[in-house]
């Protein structure tokens, strides 16, 4: 006759339970477990990453027109003609931002792609960019200069331009005006453009402001 322990029994109930119970553990982690990786894959993306995908990118700057003047008259605000947002036509009569210049405008004309144009103090000028001559032929008389910047491309065509058209007038056209009209003594190299002369910082602000931006 074989006498049975009761503690035994009792320990392997307990066993028992004990089995169940982890199997359950197992079973639910393996439940969480697909849940927990979509979260983990949505939130690995890097910071900088989600940065760029929600910051709005520059807006490009518009090209901008180069025209070379056959004839300017001086005029006041009334002998300007109404500013037309129309195709450019050969002759076409527009005024500078002052109004007191009426600026005949030629056939010969170029787009440049700019990327970027700023005021500079005179105490900035030359430290910037010191091997730039200005383009007009009056020499810097201690105001603001703008700096206008362009791609190689525009560089490359602006220097033939000028090149092709010594001793001439160009009108810096935006949003029917002429935003600058300096006068070229021949090639002009590089990327950069000093646009000098008597301005004043408000004045070369809004020079700067126009030739990025237009009004």
């Amino acid at each position: 006759m074989t006498v049975e322990d009761p503690s035994g029994r009792l320990a392997a109930k307990a066993r028992r339970r004990r089995f169940m119970m982890l199997t359950a553990a197992v079973i639910g982690l393996a439940m969480l477990l697909p849940g927990l990786a979509t979260v983990m894959q949505r939130d690995s993306t890097p910071a900088a990453d989600q940065a760029t995908s929600t910051t709005p990118a520059a807006p490009a700057i518009k090209p901008l027109a180069v025209v070379v003047v056959t004839e300017v008259v001086g005029v006041g605000p009334d002998g300007c003609p109404a500013p037309g947002l129309g195709p450019y036509t050969e002759h076409r009569q527009l005024c500078d931002l002052e109004k007191k210049g009426l600026y005949t405008l030629g056939s010969d004309r170029i787009e440049l792609q700019l990327t970027g144009a700023s005021a500079v103090p005179p105490s900035l000028a030359e430290a910037l960019n010191p091997t730039a001559p200005p383009t007009t032929t009056a020499a810097a008389s201690g105001g603001y200069t703008v700096h206008v910047l362009m791609t190689p491309e525009s560089g490359r065509e602006f220097a033939d331009f000028t090149a092709a058209h010594p001793g001439k007038q160009l009108a810096f056209v935006r949003d029917s005006q002429v935003v600058s009209a300096p006068k070229v003594d021949g090639r002009i190299e590089g990327q950069t453009l000093v646009l000098s002369g008597e301005l004043t910082a408000e004045q070369a602000e809004r020079t700067a402001a126009l030739l990025r931006n237009g009004s």
